[in-house]
């Protein structure tokens, strides 16, 4: 059995301030853009970076999470299927692409998950507060489970 594949997986930040919109038939959408990064070695040795923008757009659930949370600057995980729209309503005819989100999400910390987390006086590890237990310092090969 044989069957076609239309599948892009993106992480990148986001360019533009994510909003919440609703379209004519009452959908609830967003669409921004996602930057990613790639490097090439250049003749030096050196490698240089080359972003690309990327059209995002989203639906329902998925664009009210992403609404929520997306800034300029935060770190998102797109999944999706990469679509073309076309424009000929002038002389000239404009194609461009787009990804249509199906799962993803920011993946940097936000306000509301620090709200949640505890606060550094009760950290593990934190050494400016005396009353909070230190994980053991050393190299003793003898404590480990395995």
């Amino acid at each position: 059995m044989s069957f076609d594949v239309n599948q892009i997986t993106l992480k990148g930040r986001i360019s533009t301030d994510v909003e919440l919109q609703t379209s004519k038939a009452g959908k609830i959408y967003v669409k921004f853009s996602l930057c990613t990064n790639s490097s090439k070695k250049n003749s030096d040795g050196k490698y240089d970076s080359f972003p690309s923008f990327h059209n995002i757009m989203a639906f329902g659930q998925l664009a009210e999470e992403l609404a929520a949370d997306g800034r300029k600057g935060k770190l998102c995980f797109i999944q999706g299927e990469l679509t073309y729209n076309e424009d000929t309503s002038q002389s000239v005819k404009r194609v461009w692409a787009n990804i249509m989100a199906k799962e993803g999400g920011i993946i940097e910390t936000t306000e509301r998950s620090k709200k949640n987390s505890p606060t550094n006086e009760n950290k593990v590890g934190d050494k400016s507060n005396p009353n909070v237990e230190q994980p053991p310092v050393g190299n003793n090969d003898d404590q480990l489970p395995f």
